[in-house]
């Protein structure tokens, strides 16, 4: 049982980190879209776009995987 909360606490921390590196991203975004704005979206914003997608995705799952556990 012991294992089992160290294992939560860790993916909890995980979790946060995660969290705390795509509010980065989003806030990178928003500053790209206002250097972008009306040239287009540069391939700097569509890669943080697809970064934040991603980031998205794998909190989605350690978010799925820690209310399983």
């Amino acid at each position: 049982m012991e294992h089992a909360s160290q294992l939560f606490t860790r993916m909890s921390t995980a979790q946060h980190s995660l969290e705390a590196l795509r509010n980065d991203v989003s806030q990178q975004l928003v500053s790209l879209q206002a250097a972008c704005k009306g040239d287009g979206p540069c391939s700097e914003m569509i890669r943080f776009r697809e970064l934040h997608g991603r980031l998205s995705t794998a909190l989605a799952a350690l978010h799925g995987e820690l209310r399983e556990n």
